[in-house]
């Protein structure tokens, strides 16, 4: 199976084209828009140019919920017009190459897992 269907830790994937919001957790940076292309219960690929490599934590969420916490550094209107209200889910990158990155996320919600699962069925 190539990588569109397994996960690198062999979780079913299924594509996707939306957007969640990311900062790294506790720098005090603005939520930023990125492509998600594929997801499963226990993770996202990202379309990424490398600015969510190491070893950081990560917030993340959909616009929707990044701007229902009054968080107003949601950075720009979102370019999908999704309402999943996902988040706030915390990861970590866990394996990335030129244009992707991986994100394992480890803390999530009752009800985003379900929405995730939802979306990976």
């Amino acid at each position: 199976m190539d990588l569109y269907n397994k996960e690198k830790r062999n979780n079913e994937r299924t594509q996707i084209r939306t957007e969640f919001f990311i900062r790294k957790e506790g720098k005090g940076e603005l939520f930023e828009p990125f492509k998600v292309f594929d997801i499963s219960e226990k993770g996202l690929r990202v379309k990424d140019n490398g600015k969510l490599r190491g070893s950081d934590t990560f917030e993340i969420g959909t616009y929707d919920k990044v701007k229902s916490l009054g968080v107003n550094d949601a950075g720009e209107n979102p370019t999908y017009n999704d309402t999943l209200f996902v988040g706030i889910m915390k990861g970590r990158a866990v394996w990335f190459d030129a244009h992707w990155t991986g994100i394992e996320i480890y803390e999530i919600s009752k009800e985003c897992a379900g929405k995730l699962r939802m979306l990976a069925d």
